[in-house]
């Protein structure tokens, strides 16, 4: 019975490849829909940043791989998504969720601390109770690439709620640095 069976699909395989030129082109069900889902986004028109060794940083880190990390649908959920800028994984990719907004905890171990955040361009997110100290200027290292830099200052150790508004897009590109 099994060799029948084997006979059958190997004769049922045949008879397709019959049936199909030998250079027609094969459709790619995945390349396609991979293809569909790039959309071009325009750039934003944001201030030259500076080209430091932060800047140089995070543009090197363009292509390593990301940490996922799925942002809260509440500012109460925002405890469930923690960023630590402590040097070990500073690379992440964050996923608002479906309904919009997202909330992200912002951990800062130091008194007096500066931190760069580096983002997707199209990007738009706050922080309670730090004092923004540039605004949002592009990445002076790598002005071509589609990042932001901002930097924040944190007079006080503790939890700091990272809020993404809904205009942004919904998986963001993100890189944390502390300064000091």
């Amino acid at each position: 019975m099994r060799n029948i069976l084997t006979l059958s699909a190997a004769a049922a395989l045949l008879t397709l490849a019959a049936c199909t030129p030998a250079d027609a082109p094969v459709e790619d069900p995945i390349q396609e829909q991979e293809e569909e889902e790039i959309e071009e986004v325009e750039r934003r028109d944001l201030p030259e940043g500076i080209d430091d060794a932060f800047s140089q940083q995070a543009c090197g880190l363009l292509d390593q791989a990301t940490t996922e990390l799925l942002a809260g649908a509440s500012e109460s959920e925002a405890g469930q998504a923690l960023i630590v800028p402590d040097g070990k994984t500073d690379l992440y990719e964050i996923v608002l969720p479906e309904t919009g907004e997202g909330f992200v905890t912002v951990e800062i171990p130091d008194w007096m601390t500066t931190v760069r955040f580096f983002a997707d361009e199209n990007a738009n997110y706050s922080i309670e109770d730090a004092d923004e100290l540039t605004g949002l200027r592009q990445c002076g290292a790598c002005p071509d690439e589609p990042i932001s830099d901002n930097r924040y200052a944190f007079h006080e150790w503790g939890s700091y709620t990272l809020t993404f508004d809904a205009e942004s897009p919904r998986r963001i590109w993100f890189a944390v640095f502390s300064e000091g």
